[in-house]
């Protein structure tokens, strides 16, 4: 397999070509938000079924996940959505290799892809979406979640004013996910 790594607008993007490449490639979009693709690109390596399907790949890790950085801009989902759309547009003239494409959306990533298309119906796109939640904002929420259960383990401070911001906040808890994150970046800055 042919491996090819690239920083795309401060994304880390992988493209995997099978030694009997198809001309498809298909854009793996990971689950999180906060996750990375890691271990698929692990699986890309080790499951011979993936790569005799002649198939290639490109993962990224989204904005501040993973080996990907955050640099001034703000994460949100709206920034994952405009940050697919032009890592779509800059791929065929970085990575001339791929053919046509598709994408792969799983947990989270397939709500990006479901939004992604939703929100920019010229893209001419094919995409599977896996995983995805009835509610979409489950994904989000448990995110904070987690968060919170790491800052209970790390820093008691932070999980205290954590719980604070829930408890006075009248909307979905994935909207705080600013001010927790911060919690992390106050702690660290504090050692």
């Amino acid at each position: 397999m042919k491996i090819i790594c690239k920083v795309l607008n401060g994304l880390h993007t992988k493209l995997h070509l099978p030694d009997n490449f198809s001309g498809k490639t298909i854009v793996y979009v990971h689950g999180g938000p906060g996750s990375n693709s890691i271990d698929f690109e692990y699986g890309l390596e080790k499951f011979p079924e993936l790569t005799a399907s002649g198939i290639g790949w490109i993962t990224y890790d989204q904005r501040g996940c993973g080996r990907s950085s955050i640099s001034h801009i703000s994460l949100n989902h709206r920034t994952n959505i405009d940050d697919l759309k032009d890592l779509l547009s800059v791929i065929p003239s970085e990575f001339r290799e791929v053919g046509s494409l598709s994408l792969y959306g799983h947990s989270y990533g397939a709500r990006l892809v479901y939004d992604l298309l939703y929100t920019n119906p010229q893209l001419q796109i094919s995409a599977i979406i896996a995983g995805r939640s009835i509610h979409p904002l489950d994904a989000m929420n448990t995110s904070i979640l987690m968060d919170i259960m790491i800052l209970r383990e790390k820093n008691q401070v932070g999980f205290q004013r954590a719980c604070r911001l829930l408890s006075r906040h009248e909307g979905e808890p994935y909207e705080l996910a600013k001010h927790i994150r911060d919690l992390f970046t106050e702690a660290e800055n504090r050692q």
